[in-house]
Parts: structure tokens; sequence; C-alpha cells
């Protein structure tokens, strides 16, 4: 069958539905309540002009006794309190029966309410889509269909529906984590991310796993309960029942006390420790970068003023007698300035020596850090030891506090499925909730709902289609 035709038996088949479901008489748009009174808004749109809607029951038969029901006037009903329609009010014709009914529009609009039921469910399912705020949600809608519904009434139709939206979402992604056979790998990220509802400090504590990158456990609590105790407790409750056998973590210090009493290996974060260095190293180089700025600024207004000088003088040549006090002053001044310059130039070499120093033991602590290999981390820890009394002070103390956790740093050679760094938690974190949205939220309920509609979309495309396309690689 050719495309072409396709597309008309398509485009006949509509015509036909349409026909049986809708019906326009002049200015009259009769439709069957199984059609949605959005349609209403577009097919004036088409038009051009207001239409009177009459909705009609599709099946106008009496459902106690199968009897043809006959038309008995109209009932007028405030779509969306701004558009008004009417409702075809019907009654029996069997005279044993005479049963009185109205057409329902139950399944678009909740009974004893006005607005469609696609208005309550439009800022949950926009929220799970992206942050937008509720005032937004509320000109979207009032705009497209010239309506006036509040910013309150959206907030009170997403805290009605979330939850159960959330909870249906929950209850599909737990099936399919269950049929994709994904399950705790032993080896978790962990980490917290600070925020603020009103004046109301909050850790979030996370566990995702290293290999699948399935958030296993998440926990919002007050900074005041935030310890080396909490933290434990919230490992220890989340993998219960589940392996554990490493945690890849920063550097802080409540770490490897946990990891010590729960009997795991515990890896630092590589990117983590090259941050520390790279914050001590760029203060110490912006200094040293002002100094150098205002030294050179100096060293050119010397430069300048010797110039002069030498302008001055040029024709003077030779020795400078004694009695001439005039000109003695001024090579005075010269010499003066001249050996100002040679001491500005020395500090100039010294303090981009300094920089250059710094620069390239960093590249050689960072280098450290990318071995593939334990031997080749070792040799190149070794040089760095060796080269150590050379080195800058802000080296020497960072080698200095990195001899302490240099076995922390290398248990991703020595054992398999150990990452090198916490950024995959990090990616999470910047995905689920931005900077900039940490202080936006008035309430713990808002984050929490906010986080979790954040981190459905992270499982969806992080963890299940990641899934779905190794399965089709290894098929292919």
């Amino acid at each position: 069958m050719r495309i072409t035709t396709r597309i008309s038996l398509v485009l006949y088949t509509l015509e036909e539905i349409f026909k049986y479901f809708v019906l326009i008489e002049g200015d009259k748009l009769i439709i069957k309540n199984v059609i949605s009174p959005s349609l209403i808004y577009y097919l004036e749109e088409v038009f051009g002009r207001s239409l009177e809607v009459v909705y009609r029951d599709v099946n106008e038969i009496c459902p106690f006794c199968n009897s043809k029901l006959n038309k008995n006037g109209t009932q007028k009903f405030l779509l969306n309190k701004n558009r008004e329609i009417r409702k075809q009010k019907y009654v029996c014709s069997n005279k044993s029966c005479v049963k009185y009914f109205t057409t329902s529009l139950d399944g678009f609009i909740y009974k004893g309410r006005n607005y469609m039921k696609f208005f309550m469910l439009y800022p949950v399912e926009q929220s799970s889509i992206a942050y937008k705020p509720f005032s937004l949600l509320s000109e979207e809608l009032n705009h497209k269909y010239n309506t006036r519904i509040r910013r309150e009434t959206i907030y009170h139709y997403f805290r009605l529906n979330a939850r159960e939206y959330l909870d249906e979402v929950w209850e599909k992604i737990y099936d399919d984590l269950e049929k994709a056979g994904i399950e705790a790998s032993g080896v978790y990220h962990y980490d917290e991310q600070f925020l603020k509802i009103r004046k109301e400090q909050l850790a979030r504590l996370t566990l995702l796993d290293a290999q699948n990158h399935m958030i296993w456990g998440e926990k919002l609590i007050p900074v005041e309960k935030f310890n080396q105790e909490s933290i434990k407790k919230f490992i220890t409750d989340t993998m219960h029942n589940k392996p554990l056998v490493a945690l890849v973590t920063d550097d802080d210090n409540k770490y490897p006390g946990i990891c010590l009493e729960l009997e795991i290996i515990h890896q630092l974060c590589h990117f983590h420790k090259m941050q520390n260095l790279m914050d001590e190293i760029n203060k110490k180089i912006n200094r040293n970068n002002r100094k150098i700025k205002y030294r050179e600024e100096k060293l050119k207004k010397i430069q300048g003023q010797i110039e002069k000088i030498n302008k001055k003088t040029k024709n003077k040549k030779g020795r400078i007698k004694k009695e001439d006090k005039k000109h003695q002053k001024i090579n005075n001044k010269r010499k003066k300035l001249k050996r100002e310059s040679r001491t500005i130039k020395q500090e100039l070499r010294e303090l981009k020596d300094y920089n250059k120093q710094l620069t390239y033991y960093k590249d050689k602590i960072s280098l450290m850090f990318k071995s593939k290999t334990l031997k080749t981390f070792q040799n190149r820890y070794n040089w760095l030891l060796d080269h150590k009394k050379e080195a800058p002070e802000e080296i020497i103390s960072y080698l200095n506090k990195l001899t302490k956790k240099i076995d922390k740093l290398t248990n991703h050679l020595k054992y398999d499925n150990i990452p090198s760094t916490n950024n995959a938690l990090e990616n999470f974190y910047g995905v689920t909730l931005k900077e900039s949205h940490k202080k936006k939220y008035k309430t713990t309920e808002g984050a929490h709902l906010r986080i979790e509609f954040e981190k459905q979309k992270y499982i969806k495309r992080n963890v299940l289609n990641q899934k779905q396309e190794k399965e089709k690689i290894t098929v292919i």
C-alpha cells in the first residue's frame, strides 16, 4: 500500500470518528460525553468564533430498562469557571420507568468541581518534567484557556495529587528494576548536600551505587542532628540486607571512623583531594599574581622616570663635577631608581618562578592520581617524597597531610570495581537539586517532592535506560 493511500485512509477514519462524536449545527457544537472539553477551545480557535456547546450521552439509552431516552431540555455548566456550556437532560421514554438523567462529564471533570481533571494534574505533570514556579503554571493555563485560575489553586492541586502521582511512578520504576535484575553491588558513593528552607539548615544524605548508579537511600535531616552517629545509622539502615563492601567519600574526618566500625573498605575521592590542593595553590598563585601586577606597574613607572631623566641629561657627557649640585642630585636620583628597578625585577623573577614551581608540582600530583596501576602510583608518589625538600611550602604541607591517608587513596587500584572519585554522586546532586534551587523551597515537604521528581527522572535515564543500552550492545 502506498504512503499517500495509507494517509488518506487514516484521515478518512478520523473524519468518520469525528462525525460520530462531534456535530456542528450552525453556531451550535454538539459533543458526545466521551470527548474531552479541551476540544471546545481548539475548535473555537479554528472557526474563529464562539460556539454554543451542548454535551450529550454517547448512548442515549436508559441504564435501568434499556429504553430510549427523550431529550428534556439542558442544564447550564460553567466549565473552568469561565466558559458556559450546556449538558443535555433526559427522561426515559418508558412510562413505567420515567427516570430523569443529566449528561455526565465525570470522565473529564471531578464531581462537584468546575475545572477539568487536566487542570488538576497539570502542575504535577509539569513538575515531573522540570521545576516551574506555581505562578508560572497558573499563567500558562490562564493564557491557553482564558481562565483565571490562581497560583494558590495550582499549589492546592499539586499537593492534592503529587503524592499519588509519585507513588504510581515509583511502583512502575521498582517493577522495571526488578525485571532488569538491578541489585546492590556493595560499592557505594556517599556524600551530603546542604540546603536551606526558610531559616532551617538541612543535610541531604545520599547513597548511590558505584556500579549501576541506583540511589539506594536518601534522607533529609536537620544540620543539628548531622554527625558521625547519624551518618552511620543512615548507612546501616539503608544497607540492611544489602551487601556493603566499600564506600567512596570525600576527605571529611567523620568517614574513616564509620568505615572502621562497619569493617568496610574506604576509598577517598581523588577529585576532592585535588580540589583541596587547587584551593591552596590558587590562593597563593592569585596572591602572587596581584604582587606581580603591582610590581610590574611600579617598574613601568620607575622606567618612565629613568627615561625622563635620561632625556634631560642626554647632552651632558663625561663625569659630573662636584660643584654641579643640580646634576649630582639628578644623577643620584637615577642611581636610586635603577637600584629599585633591579630589586623589583628580582622580586618579579622570584614570584614567577614560585608560581611555575607550584604549577609544576601540581601537575606531578595530578599525574600521580591518574595512575592506572598501584606500582605507577607508588613510583610517582615516591618521586614526590624524594623532591619534597625542593618543593614550595604549600606542596610540602599538602604531601605531609597526604602521607597519612595514602592507603585510602589507592584502594581503587587494589580492588576491582571501586571508583577513584565521587563524581557520579556530585553529578547526581547537580542534576536533582541545582545550586540555584537550594534556597527556593519554603517547606520540607516541597523540597522532598522536588527531589523525588528529579530522582525518578535520574533513575529512568541513568539506571534503566543505561541497562537497556548495554543489553542492546551485547545483542549486537
